[in-house]
């Protein structure tokens, strides 16, 4: 679908740029309200219908938050209910040609958004590292038959919009 003939594709009608969901929920995070990103929903449940906000920010709920994304993956549930991980879900392939191992993993990794101000000088930030162990997650291990190691992922990343200059925020 073209907007005004000038070749450009409607928003609603783009492909993803990834091969994984991405969803954003509100959490709790020191006492206050943040936006909490999911990277990694399997296409049977997405898009998940939002869940209001808690009516406090308090950290009892930071809490419950955290033991609630380590459960996922304990339950075998949403991105770890199958080996490989379903579509929709985050999985990469580690390769070391010199060694010859080559070793999937598969699941879903959280962050926290931290919406920047003004304008490209002062990006949005995904932060992942939050958890109890500092961690936004755990992928699992998908091959060889038998492998148990997880992967975690901590640090952050800049999120600018168009020609780098735009600023991209979650309300």
């Amino acid at each position: 679908m073209e907007r005004n003939g000038a070749g450009e594709v409607e928003p609603g009608a783009r492909d993803l740029s990834t091969p994984w969901n991405v969803e954003y929920v509100c959490g709790v995070r020191e006492e206050s309200f943040v936006a909490l990103m999911k990277i990694g929903v399997p296409d049977a449940g997405f898009p998940e219908a939002l869940k209001p906000c808690p009516e406090e920010p308090v950290s009892e709920t930071e809490l419950q938050e955290i033991i609630e994304f380590g459960n996922e993956r304990t339950r075998k549930q949403g991105c770890y209910a199958t080996d490989p991980a379903p579509p929709g879900c985050l999985r990469f392939t580690y390769v070391e040609p010199a060694t010859g191992l080559e070793v999937a993993f598969g699941g879903t990794l959280w962050g926290q958004w931290v919406s920047g101000v003004r304008n490209g000088l002062t990006p949005s930030r995904y932060r992942y590292g939050f958890g109890p162990e500092g961690s936004g997650g755990e992928l699992q291990c998908e091959a060889p038959a038998g492998c148990t190691a997880t992967a975690t992922a901590k640090g952050g990343l800049k999120a600018i919009g168009y020609k780098e200059v735009q600023l991209v925020v979650i309300k």
